[in-house]
């Protein structure tokens, strides 16, 4: 399964695929830009993504690539997440239907995300992508949800997102912090235990 997602929105396109080439990555790129072009992509150091025929593809559309550090898939945390979430829906879904193919059952819950409602940004990715959402909604008994105009919504995902990031940080700070402190507490400790010669 491959995933491409949009940073700013959450918004996801998924393709089921075994293959790692070059040529099926540019495949999936392609039926995304014929919706919408972006100026940079981020992608891991697989060597379909770092080959110069995926590089003169992004070259030809005015794209800047951004390569993650090597072994560490934390630089792309939030396509991680989203790989983590649909995956666990789509276990979900493998497990309690009989006889529907995964790739069925990806468009589901590829659909089911898109349209929900992001904890961080607060809107469904769809409609901070495209300003609408379909008419029927993967919530149960929805009622109307009455979103606010779309550039007021995307300002408002943004200001989300930054004290989101804000909270994190300050919640990253704090563990480092006191893992710093507990390291000093057991070297002390451990000097204490120290048979003196």
């Amino acid at each position: 399964m491959h995933i491409v997602l949009d940073h700013a929105t959450r918004y996801a396109w998924t393709f089921p695929s075994k293959s790692v080439t070059s040529e099926t990555y540019t495949n999936c790129l392609k039926q995304i830009f014929s919706i919408q072009c972006p100026k940079q992509l981020l992608s891991d150091r697989n060597a379909a993504f770092t080959s110069s025929k995926f590089k003169k593809f992004l070259k030809h559309h005015n794209i800047r690539q951004l390569l993650t550090s090597a072994n560490r898939p934390q630089c792309n945390g939030k396509n991680e997440r989203v790989n983590q979430t649909l995956v666990a829906k789509l276990r979900c879904k493998v497990n309690s239907t009989t006889k529907t193919p995964w790739t069925k059952l990806l468009e589901q819950v590829t659909y089911e995300y898109n349209n929900s409602p992001h904890d961080v940004t607060g809107f469904p990715p769809a409609y901070l992508m495209f300003g609408t959402l379909p008419y029927d909604s993967p919530l149960p008994n929805q009622v109307k949800l009455n979103y606010p105009p779309i550039q007021q919504a995307r300002q408002n995902a943004v200001n989300r997102t930054i004290k989101h990031h804000k909270i994190n940080k300050q919640r990253f700070n704090i563990l480092k912090d006191n893992e710093g402190r507990r390291k000093q507490h057991s070297r002390s400790f451990m000097a204490r235990r120290e048979p003196r010669v």
